[in-house]
């Protein structure tokens, strides 16, 4: 069983996104490409991860647990990464930020001030409702 990195990231682009060209967009590759790899994440395991119904795509049971596996997979990788790049000195990597919409107000200044501060870290920022918060803050 040979499954790559990039493979998980175009299997959770497929999970996040509900489609494989909205996948293939995400992961800036044609949608032939992210239907054969795909295809072959799924001959790999040798199960069904998702099914098209209409234009959506809807994950299996399999595709679930794969999803939060490669979630799970994918930030300790990150975090590793992190861990070695600190190790060298360096300051690179991801912040992901999620505020209440309050927040829209004085964040981005804030965030402005640290992009700036340093560049090779990856910001992103999510401004959605209480339970939203509270829901992408807890551990996947």
């Amino acid at each position: 069983m040979n499954i790559t990195f990039r493979q998980l990231k175009m299997f959770l682009a497929l999970a996040d996104t509900g489609s494989v060209s909205a996948a293939a967009k995400a992961m800036h590759v044609t949608q032939p490409t992210a239907s054969m790899q795909l295809k072959e994440l799924g001959q790999s395991l040798g199960v069904a991860l998702y099914e098209v119904i209409g234009k959506k795509v809807y994950l299996t049971v399999h595709g679930q647990e794969l999803a939060h596996t490669a979630r799970q997979m994918l930030n300790t990788w990150d975090s590793f990464a992190q861990g070695v790049d600190a190790a060298q000195g360096l300051t690179r990597g991801k912040l992901r930020v999620a505020v209440v919409s309050t927040a829209k107000y004085f964040i981005p200044r804030l965030i402005g001030s640290f992009c700036q501060a340093h560049p090779a870290v990856d910001v992103s920022l999510e401004i959605l409702n209480r339970d939203g918060v509270v829901h992408a803050c807890s551990p996947t």
